[in-house]
């Protein structure tokens, strides 16, 4: 082995070297247990391993959300349901309320795969019993009105019932009101009802819509409010319909299938299926239906589908660009596909172990193929990089290798090291979803970093061992960029300085004298899905047109009474919009002034005609005029809510005015009959709603009531569907929603609970996971560079003291400041290396110099572009600080090679500048593949890892050797230990019999340094 000290060829390189020489002195006995163990890998995955879809993996089990979301799902299996959305451009609800039937019957059939199908509501039960749900003050009132209402028709008073005599009577009640000074809200609601109403029916009418007495957008104020059924409308039969009658909605729940790698994966497909083929038979007819598929299984299920296609497109782009890239940069087809075929036999064994050791993947750990492509080829290229510089002077391949194996070794192994503590830290945070993902990641990049040395030279051998020897690759070397960057390298650190801070600058803005930090957090998961989805598009319209969310909280209330009086607190937040639950609709049996109430109404119905008056024709002109009139007493009110109904009322009667004079008067004519039918059918319809026998659970439809009631074992549970007032994918509703209830159940659970959950421990756990990675690593740096005999030293020493600060803390306390141990044991080991070894410790802050100048311009471009951070991106951050620390371990090692030598002035090697730069190259065009990718999120992690990757590839070519040529050059770093003459002509000897030929100037095994003065006197005394 060629002359060096035991600091320039560390125990961990001469490892790696003999280890390379074994294995590429019998290649077969190491390739063909390699592949079959990658096949058994490949083939225990397919078998074993499961992919957890759903958010709640990536949480705390043990934390108490966590358990009830489990109780809950185990007690009303609350999976989230699939809605069909079933939308028409114009109002049609005979058309939609078929299409549900068809699509409800069929999925009613297909009991294995569905349950619970609610898309109407047999009410004709309830409906007998109606007037119960409502309080003694509230009977009270719909008499009242209902009483006005009646005289009316009684009296046969039909003008009263006109449309310009109601038109007139409001604009009178406006005049009268303004000048009592009185408030004008409750004419403003009558008149924004009809303004509504005019509205709502020409749209239809001039679409061909065919309205009926239950079906008219009635102006009428309701006697009786009671809706069974959120987007329900008031008949016997009630679809789940919204109030234009354009958009209809069917809910189902999925039967999970264990088995499979997704389990709600068949009950979607077949659902679409059935949905695909009920819009095909109403599209022959012209209808314009629209049937979409959304709920919150779907977007997962859409999510990791579509995720998937545009992962396995980008692999494809990437897996080319990147051959091509190293083709170039290594002048070579044959060893890029070596390092591709290493790389995948490291994927094969990672989905092994992770199979054995965890068992799953969660939607952040699959993420790990990513992270292993990006690091995995670097180890390759490297490796491939010292091989060739090293095969100019070596013919034997063996030889060759083992002493590739001493000269990388100890780069890609600390690389590899610290890469994966960076990631293996996330195991501390406690938080699942990210520990996997550490845990899978960490070991991931130990396997390739294995594979590098026990699989990657073994093909090696076999490809150049035999036969013809072919003509010898060079890699580019870029020997001008080298020297330009060694000529000037004050200037190039100065220049390198001033723009890595003007560009970080942009990412920090001084307030009242205090730094904030201008990149945002956008934890909105909708943002991060392929807004052209079916799926995406659906959720946002039933949000617009009935003001649903797909999420929504849940509480279990233990009784009636209990789910009553939550239910009571839970609508007075202001987050909250509404409640649904079963509570409410089974009153307690009318007491004596509720049952008075009921037949005082029952009677007031009871002798009302059902048949509709006969209306003589008015000119549509006069009706247009009083009806102008109105608008312009409206728009005249300096009331905030008014401009609503003047600007509908101005353009019903703009839209009129450009009809022919025969179709206005149809229309009105039209309009003024169903106005009066419409009265009377609510007449009706509160007349069979007057029954006084008490309403029974039983006689709930069982599609609704098994969603939010279960009895078990004599155990009630009543389920509260809570509702937002916002819109709670964005991460401050959220916040604000899930606050407000826990004031009132401080256990409430469900899918926002999760969301909430998971981004704020996503976002803490990344902040402690920076912390630990960065220590780890640079005492991992530091122990790799300090000279062994201080090693004990600087490490040990106060890692004992620290030990018994903890011990002590913990005896008085009885917990642990992790934060707080940590940061003494670093200084006190950064104490201690400064006193005692200042230039190893300087390496170590220079070989994190890539890493953290690449974070400084990733911040300030991302803040520049105005990128945020979101939950998927910031998985990749580890991967940008593991690029960039293994590319300042690389760099800072070449410099330590050569100033073991005893050089005065520091030039990056080639073969380590190349490998360097086309590992960042090969990152770079490997993540940037995702830029095409239509998931949001893969966009967002491609351009962290582009940004990152490109920061970190800056300093390391350009800062860095400047800095380290400053650093040889007017501090050159001692680091071997005086050797005698009698051992270096030993080492030597044994070099020349064991590793024959020579190197070119960058090898530092070829060269010994000149002996120092106090060397030279230690020599004599020795002679």
């Amino acid at each position: 082995m060629p002359d060096t000290s035991s600091q320039s060829v560390s125990l961990l390189s001469r490892i790696t070297a003999r280890a390379t020489g074994m294995v590429a002195r019998r290649p077969r006995l190491f390739l063909w247990p390699m592949l079959l163990l990658s096949c058994a890998a490949v083939g225990i995955s397919v078998l074993e391993l499961q992919l957890s879809t759903g958010r709640h993996a990536l949480v705390d089990p043990a934390a108490e959300y966590a358990k009830t979301w489990k109780q809950y799902v185990e007690d009303f299996g609350g999976h989230g349901d699939l809605i069909v959305v079933v939308e028409s451009d114009v109002p049609d609800r005979p058309l939609i309320q078929a299409a549900l039937n068809r699509i409800g019957e069929r999925l009613e059939r297909e009991s294995d795969l569905f349950r619970d199908v609610l898309y109407r509501i047999d009410r004709r039960t309830l409906r007998r019993k109606e007037l119960q749900l409502l309080s003694a003050d509230e009977l009270r009132t719909a008499g009242r009105r209902l009483e006005r209402y009646v005289s009316a028709v009684q009296q046969r008073r039909w003008d009263q019932l006109r449309l310009e005599a109601i038109s007139e009577r409001l604009r009178r009640a406006f005049a009268s009101v303004r000048h009592s000074g009185r408030s004008e809200e409750s004419l403003i609601e009558q008149t924004d009802r009809l303004a509504r109403s005019l509205d709502r029916f020409l749209d239809g009418t001039l679409n061909g819509v065919r309205y009926d007495s239950a079906s008219f957008p009635s102006p009428w104020q309701e006697v009786v409010t009671v809706r069974m059924e959120r987007a329900a409308d008031d008949a016997d039969i009630a679809w789940l319909m919204n109030a234009e009658g354009t958009q209809g909605l069917l809910k189902a729940a999925f039967i999970p299938r264990e088995n499979d790698f997704n389990p709600a994966a068949a009950s979607i497909s077949k659902l679409r299926e059935i949905c695909r083929e009920v819009e095909a038979s109403y599209a022959e007819t012209g209808s314009g239906l629209n049937i979409l598929v959304t709920g919150i299984p779907v977007l997962e299920h859409d999510e990791l589908a579509g995720a998937w296609s545009d992962m396995t497109m980008a692999s494809l782009l990437a897996v080319a660009a990147v051959t091509v890239l190293l083709t170039f940069g290594l002048r070579s087809i044959r060893y890029p596909m070596l390092i591709v075929l290493t790389l995948i036999v490291s994927l094969a064994c990672t989905f092994g172990v992770t199979t054995l050791v965890i068992g799953h993947l969660n939607i952040l750990s699959v993420c790990f193929t990513a992270v292993l492509a990006g690091l995995g080829v670097d180890f390759g290229i490297h490796f491939v990089s010292q091989y060739l510089h090293v095969r100019q002077q070596e013919s034997d391949v063996a030889a060759a290798l083992q002493r590739t194996g001493l000269r990388a070794g100890s780069g890609i192994f600390t690389s590899a090291l610290t890469t994966a503590l960076a990631f293996g830290s996330a195991a501390l945070t406690g938080f699942p979803g990210i520990a996997e993902l550490g845990i899978v990641a960490a070991s991931g990049i130990l396997i390739s970093a294995l594979c590098t040395f026990l699989f990657l030279p073994a093909l090696m051998a076999a490809s150049d061992s035999g036969g013809d020897m072919p003509p010898l690759t060079q890699p580019l070397l870029g020997r001008v960029f080298r020297k330009v960057i060694a000529a000037v390298p004050l200037v190039v650190v100065g220049l390198s300085a001033a723009g890595i801070l003007a560009v970080g600058s942009r990412a920090v803005r001084w307030t009242d004298g205090h730094p904030e930090i201008l990149l945002t957090w956008d934890d909105n998961l909708l943002h991060l899905q392929n807004t052209e989805l079916d799926s995406v598009q659906a959720q946002q319209r039933i949000r617009e047109q009935t003001g649903e969310s797909l999420l929504y909280a849940v509480a279990v209330a233990e009784s009636r009474s209990q789910a009553l009086n939550l239910a009571e607190q839970l609508t007075r937040l202001p987050s909250v919009s509404h409640v649904k639950e079963l509570a409410s609709y089974l009153p307690d049996p009318p007491d004596a002034r509720r049952a008075a109430g009921i037949r005082q109404i029952r009677e007031l119905v009871r002798g009302v005609s059902t048949e509709v008056p006969t209306f003589r024709r008015v000119p549509a002109r006069q009706i247009g005029t009083e009806l102008d009139r109105l608008y312009r007493t409206v728009k005249a009110s300096h009331h905030p809510r008014a401009a609503a109904p003047a600007e509908r009322l101005n353009r019903f009667l703009d839209r009129m005015e450009a009809l022919p004079p025969s179709v206005r008067q149809d229309i009105l004519a039209a309009y003024q009959d169903l106005l009066a039918g419409s009265l009377l059918y609510q007449f009706q319809r509160v007349g069979r709603a007057a029954g006084l026998d008490q309403v029974q659970v039983a006689e709930l439809p069982a599609a609704w009531r098994h969603r939010l009631y279960r009895k078990t074992d004599g155990r009630e549970q009543w389920l509260l569907k809570i509702y937002p007032r916002d819109d709670i994918w964005d991460g401050a509703a959220l916040a604000a929603f899930v606050e407000d209830i826990r004031t009132v159940v401080p256990n409430v659970t469900g899918i926002p609970i999760q969301n909430y959950e998971s981004s704020r421990q996503l976002r803490e756990s990344w902040s402690d996971i920076a912390v630990y990675s960065l220590a780890a690593i640079g005492l991992l740096l530091l122990f790799d560079f300090l000279r062994p005999g201080q090693k004990l030293l600087t490490l040990i020493s106060p890692l004992m003291i620290t030990g018994f600060i903890g011990y002590m803390m913990r005896a008085r306390t009885d917990t642990l400041n992790i934060p707080l141990l940590l940061t003494v044991y670093l200084a006190m080991v950064a104490f201690i290396a400064l006193v005692v070894d200042f230039r190893n410790l300087r390496d170590t802050l220079i070989a994190l110099l890539p890493a953290l100048g690449g974070a400084v311009l990733m911040a300030g471009v991302m803040s520049l572009l105005q990128i945020s951070l979101t939950p998927l991106n910031l998985v990749m951050l580890p991967l940008v600080l593991g690029i960039g620390v293994d590319d300042g371990v690389h760099m800072v090692h070449d410099c330590r090679r050569q100033t073991a030598r005893g050089k005065q002035d520091y030039s990056p090697s080639g073969d380590t500048l190349i490998a360097v730069i086309l590992t960042s190259l090969t990152t770079i065009v490997g993540f940037g593949s995702l830029l095409i990718a239509g998931h949001q999120g893969l966009v967002g992690m491609g351009m962290v890892m582009v940004i990152g990757t490109a920061g970190s590839l800056l300093v390391a070519v350009v800062l860095l050797p400047a800095l380290l040529t400053l650093v040889a050059r007017y501090q050159p770093a001692r680091t071997d230990p005086v050797v005698s003459p009698k051992r270096r002509s030993e080492k030597r000897s044994a070099s020349a019999d064991s590793e024959p030929g020579s190197d070119d100037h960058d090898d530092p095994d070829q060269a010994t340094r000149p002996l120092t003065r106090r060397e030279k006197r230690r020599l004599a005394r020795a002679a």
